[in-house]
């Protein structure tokens, strides 16, 4: 299987002919920054990855959510679009303000959920 490398043209993933291309874009870490919040000791952060982390097996996903405490990530979840990502990174930063346990229902369409 080819690996395929993507850059964000606004908040679309789209793929690109060169490494080069898209190792000048991933140097830009801003661009790929969808958000970042900390609550209390969490870090919730989320960005765009660059390459489609579901392998060509399912809806590609391009993008990804982790909570960090310290430098350890715990959970994570990747996504498909912009959109997805940014809905679920706002739903566990106020999962995380209501002290729940961020990693809860969310099984949906280009969603992985799961932790790592």
């Amino acid at each position: 299987m080819r690996r395929a490398y993507y850059i964000l043209r606004g908040h679309e993933p789209v793929e690109v002919a060169t490494t080069l291309e898209w190792g000048r874009f991933m140097e830009q870490s801003e661009l790929r920054i969808v958000a970042q919040d900390r609550v209390g000791r969490y870090l919730v952060s989320t960005v765009f990855l660059g390459m489609d982390h579901n392998w060509g097996e399912g809806p590609p996903l391009f993008f990804e959510t982790m909570v960090f405490t310290n430098t350890e990530g715990n959970d994570c979840w990747r996504f498909s679009t912009w959109e997805q990502a940014e809905e679920w990174h706002h739903a566990v930063v106020r999962r995380l303000i209501r002290k729940e346990n961020p990693d809860g229902q969310l099984d949906g369409e280009g969603v992985s959920s799961g932790t790592s």
